[in-house]
């Protein structure tokens, strides 16, 4: 990857919903929503997903270390580096870590 925009592509809701002929393959209109049918609610208005930019992201990645350090009594460091072994899952590093720490520290 030659830039940090090959890592981060622009997606925008039409391209979402839209195929290259702009025909509609997820969304509103079709029997593939991803709303729970006994929901009424559920609108084509609501969005079900949240578009983080590149500080939403940051602070959330720096929430993860913090928490995992403080969980865990590791530094930040290793925080950052059990959190990309486990692809940035909190809730993965809990287990594997109370399951088998050494075998953690090994793998890691």
């Amino acid at each position: 990857m030659d830039s940090e925009d090959d890592m981060f592509p622009v997606i925008d809701a039409k391209s979402l919903s839209d195929d290259s002929n702009g025909n509609n393959i997820g969304g509103c209109g079709d029997d593939t929503d991803n709303y729970d049918t006994d929901d009424n609610s559920a609108s084509c208005d609501q969005q079900p997903y949240k578009v983080l930019n590149e500080d939403d992201i940051r602070q959330r990645q720096d929430d993860d270390i913090v928490s995992i350090s403080l969980v865990l009594s590791v530094t930040r460091t290793a925080s950052s580096i059990l959190l990309r072994h486990y692809n940035w899952s909190v809730s993965a590093v809990h287990e594997a870590w109370f399951a088998d720490e050494d075998g953690v520290r090994e793998a890691v």
